[in-house]
């Protein structure tokens, strides 16, 4: 569990690998002692991966490190029995809000929310309804249907009405619109077009369903299969619109005098499916995509384990006009498909996300290259004409997938395309264009009105429904795979998970009436979020902190923020186990309230000692005030507690003292002494090193206040004898005096050796040949060699010991001196040199022979 911790970490001790030379090595006891004193420590939760791991209901946890309070879910009626995706949501002038859904016959029903229970509104038996729209006091239903004739169906009253037909586009995937300010657009596929529509033509007086129908207008012909969002500013003009394929997003313009209406491409997402949009009133626009392949369970990233501070906001950072001014910028050059209208001069298009090419905007299509062969486009001469056969695998594919849809409220478009006669081709890019790179999971891009771009949220999960609260502060978004529902706030880009439900897709979102209307699928589920400030109960229990062993708890103090007199209640229980539910733990205790505003104020921790420790937060009291107050935010809270101090340990000791490189050279008088230690406490340790004569009761200090786990011992000045050596670790920098625990190891006895051998000599005549006969000793170890030279230049030379082996404390030796030139005289110097390379020197003086 992630925890912080006021208490320092030791520094890593090095580790020095020494052999036994000439001398024995370490053995001994760690010394024991007990614990009569506390170390303070605190659990500090102050960012979101501290939070994280808690439990929120009413609360949740920002990625700034804040404990939020949000609104509760209020769960509506169950969907009608049948009924098991519900797929979208609209709302009359009235409030009434109608919902469509996929039922378990494979077909669909629209319903309506009645008192305290959905009321059936139509059946659709062999046909899904992925949009819905409330115009006047007519509710536009798009039916998609099996056999490909799709329809926009008046449910005004008494039967379904079919009030257009769309013979040429076998899904109808969204509509918007405005009676009275704009026509009614609908998206579709798999011909991936936009359609635009009188409002009178098909709602109100004149749309009867009988007669001739309307035709509708194209607007936009794009080169992907499907449009699958739509989405309209709250003044009207201009709409926006996503497609599959090349995650795609147009912008559709107002008609000036008898022009029609203008598509242009704008924003080109890194996901090849833009499946939600949503459009703020300064001219903001969302753009959530849904890439299959990138939906995976789990969350796309750990928890911020840093607070990095918040962005500044701007006052006027969030406008609220609904007709904001767009500057001219003008896109790049755009081909759209036949059919489709020229941009609108001055639109907007906004650059690609972050990291990704800014070709979107573009769109424009290069020659076919030389011999290359030429595509069949629907409606081109030479297409080929569909047959029965056609139609009938097209029917079973889209059967298929509609069954899908019905269990994961999102359809399949793998296949359908490939079943159709008259397929969509993807637009082709060119060099200079590429694809935008691909991330891990799905996103939402925010365009700017000036014309940039940039990620608001990712995720693993496929972005499914967005919608903006009626205050236009907060970016709903609905995820798909994991079934939860963010905000974003659009201000400072918070981030929030406000629910996490228990169907595993958030398929629609519906603004307005004071909240947000939820629908959600797998299974089928609707909800509301209420608008305004929160209200209802937040309670947050932590995850168990674990203080290493048995603590005493201290005292609990929250740096909190919100409207005068909000306050939070305190509760906390402790256990032996890390987990409550494995074992009893003592019962929740109140501990007060810590009211808001007041980081100084703390509460006694009422929790028995134990190890482990848990503590429960509760919005306790919560002002009336406007909606423009202060939303409550726990930042951090603190809790401090005591555990004994154990003493440290020294595990290792070891001690080498250097040979000398050979027989005979000058004597190191260094020994290295190295240590392993460690703390359970994780304390900072310094290290004292002693040492006493054997037969002595004394310890004399070597060194002191040590941070280094090394210590090179100069034995100069000490007389040779056997020697112990003992490291004492001591916590005291990181206790107070009185607080601090020591431990100890010491080294078994060694020799040390600074006295050099005895050395006896004298020259005689032998047979006519000179002679040096001698004894070397030494009475603290072994003679290591005796060497020779003759005058002061000459190198020194070894001479042979008596029995031929130099391994005893005496060891006699003779040099003969062959063809030494005895006219005039020598002197011939002897060396004797014992194992740790103390050696004693004697003069032979060879007198010239007359």
């Amino acid at each position: 569990m992630p925890q912080r911790s006021a208490t320092r970490s030791t520094r890593p001790h090095a580790t020095v690998p020494l052999a036994a030379a000439g001398v024995l090595l370490c053995g001994s006891t760690l010394a024991a002692a007990t614990a009569t004193a506390d170390t303070a420590r605190r659990f500090v939760h102050t960012t979101e991966a501290d939070f994280a791991p808690g439990e929120a209901e009413g609360f949740s946890v920002t990625a700034y490190g804040e404990l939020v309070p949000v609104p509760a879910f209020e769960a509506l009626p169950d969907a009608p029995e049948g009924v098991e995706t519900l797929l979208a949501l609209a709302a009359d002038g009235g409030g009434t809000v109608y919902a469509a859904g996929g039922t378990a016959s494979g077909g669909a029903a629209v319903v309506k929310l009645v008192a305290d229970a959905w009321e059936e509104v139509a059946a659709f038996g062999d046909a899904q309804v992925f949009c819905l729209l409330a115009a006047g006091d007519e509710l536009l239903a798009g039916v998609s249907a099996a056999d490909g004739a799709s329809r926009v169906v008046a449910l005004g009253g008494g039967e379904p009405r079919t009030v257009l037909e769309l013979p040429e586009d076998r899904y109808v995937w969204a509509m918007a619109g405005t009676p009275g300010r704009t026509p009614l657009l609908l998206a579709t596929g798999i011909e991936g077009r936009v359609l635009s529509v009188a409002f009178e033509a098909v709602a109100g007086e004149g749309a009867d369903g009988a007669g001739e129908r309307p035709e509708p207008v194209v607007v936009l012909d794009a080169a992907q299969a499907n449009v699958l969002a739509l989405a309209a500013s709250p003044g009207g003009f201009p709409f926006f619109a996503g497609t599959d394929t090349d995650g795609i997003v147009y912008r559709i313009d107002a008609a000036e005098g008898d022009d029609p209406l203008a598509a242009v491409a704008v924003f080109d997402a890194a996901e090849p499916e833009v499946a939600a949009l949503a459009v703020h009133g300064d001219g903001r626009v969302y753009v959530g995509t849904a890439d299959a392949e990138q939906a995976k369970p789990g969350r796309l990233g750990d928890p911020a384990g840093e607070s990095t501070g918040k962005p500044q906001i701007a006052d006027d950072a969030v406008g609220d006009s609904n007709d904001a001014d767009l500057p001219p910028i003008e896109p790049g050059p755009v081909e759209l498909a036949e059919g489709a209208t020229p941009a609108a001069p001055g639109a907007v298009a906004p650059t690609a996300a972050p990291d990704a090419a800014a070709a979107g905007g573009s769109g424009d299509e290069p020659a076919a290259e030389e011999g290359a062969p030429a595509t069949e486009e629907a409606g081109e001469p030479g297409a080929a004409t569909p047959t029965p056969a056609d139609y009938d695998a097209l029917r079973e594919t889209l059967k298929e997938k509609l069954a899908s849809a019905k269990q994961t409220g999102t359809l399949e478009l793998e296949g359908v395309a490939a079943a159709s006669s008259t397929p969509k081709a993807s637009r082709p890019r060119t060099p200079d264009q590429p694809a935008a790179e691909k991330k891990e999971g799905n996103a939402v891009y925010e365009l700017l009105p000036e014309g940039s771009s940039r990620e608001v949220f990712r995720e693993t999960s496929m972005v499914l429904a967005l919608a903006l609260d009626d205050a236009g502060q907060r970016l709903l978004i609905g995820t798909g795979g994991e079934g939860e529902l963010h905000a974003v706030d659009v201000a400072d880009g918070t981030r929030t998970l406000v629910r996490d439900l228990d169907s595993q897709q958030v398929t629609a979102l519906l603004a307005g009436g004071d909240g947000v209307t939820v629908a959600a699928s797998s299974p089928a589920l609707a909800g509301r979020l209420p608008g305004g400030r929160p209200t209802g109960e937040a309670v947050y229990t932590s995850a168990s902190l674990d203080a290493g062993r048995t603590a005493l708890f201290g005292r609990i103090r929250l740096d909190a923020t919100g409207p005068g007199g909000t306050a939070f209640g305190v509760e906390t229980r402790s256990g032996a186990t890390a987990d409550p539910e494995a074992a009893p733990w003592s019962a929740w205790i109140p501990a007060g309230e810590l009211a808001a505003g007041d980081p100084a104020a703390s509460l006694e921790i009422p929790a028995s000692p134990a190890r482990f420790l848990q503590y429960r937060l509760t919005l306790a009291a919560r002002p009336d005030a406007d909606a423009a107050a202060a939303t409550p935010a726990v930042e951090s809270v603190t809790l401090s507690y005591a555990v004994p101090n154990l003493a440290p340990r020294v595990t290792r000791l070891t001690l080498e003292a250097a040979e000398p490189e050979e027989p005979g050279a000058e004597a190191d008088p260094t020994v290295s002494i190295a240590w392993e230690a460690n703390d359970p406490d994780e304390d900072t340790l310094s290290y004292d090193v002693s040492w006493r004569l054997e037969g002595s009761d004394a310890w004399l200090l070597a060194a002191e206040d040590l941070t280094e786990t090394t210590f090179d011992w100069d034995t100069r000045g000490l007389g040779s004898g056997r020697y112990t050596v003992r490291v004492a670790a001591t916590d005291a920098p990181d206790n107070p005096p009185g607080q601090e625990r020591t431990s100890t190891r010491r080294s078994d006895v060694f020799l040390l050796d600074n006295t050099p051998p005895t050395l006896e000599a004298s020259a005689e005549e032998e047979s006519g040949e000179l002679v040096i006969t001698g004894t070397a000793s030494d009475a603290t170890g072994t003679v290591a060699g005796v060497a020779f030279r003759v005058g002061d230049d000459a190198a020194f030379r070894p001479v042979a010991a008596a029995d031929l082996l130099f391994d005893s404390a005496e060891e006699a030796f003779r040099l003969p001196l062959p063809g030494l030139d005895r006219s005039r005289g020598h002197v011939v110097t002897l060396r004797a040199a014992d194992a740790r390379g103390n050696a004693a020197f004697r003069s032979v003086v060879v007198p010239a022979k007359p």
